[in-house]
């Protein structure tokens, strides 16, 4: 059971791949840029960097979805997501920052306290 818990928050992030409503927690936020780091790493496998490209191709609608919704968890606009695309080097120091800080205790602007994976899973 070493990745499981891990690997419920990787099937969360990629069930709501589309969805930028609501928030995220750090953890479904971490699941998902270590999928993303991870395919990467895989990826310079000689031979296997195809696998990056279309890992990256998959991953990246999801990933921003989850980042919006992370922003929101923060009680910020998830319009800060363009601060990364827009300005190199500045998308790495704000992943760092939606890794560490803590979410907004309960209801927010942008809805109420996210849950575990299995409140929108169901049972796992």
């Amino acid at each position: 059971m070493l990745f499981g818990g891990h690997m419920d928050w990787v099937r969360l992030f990629l069930k709501r791949w589309s969805d930028t409503s609501g928030r995220s927690e750090r953890r479904e936020y971490i699941a998902a840029v270590g999928s993303m780091i991870a395919a990467i790493l895989v990826g310079m496998v000689p031979f296997i960097g195809v696998f990056a490209i279309v890992a990256l191709i998959v991953f990246i609608i999801p990933l921003w979805t989850v980042t919006i919704r992370r922003w929101h968890d923060l009680n910020l606009p998830g319009f800060l997501v363009l601060v990364g695309v827009l300005i190199p080097g500045v998308n790495v120091i704000a992943a760092i920052f939606l890794c560490i800080l803590p979410g907004t205790r309960g209801d927010n602007n942008y809805g109420a306290e996210p849950g575990l994976p299995s409140d929108y899973l169901g049972k796992i």
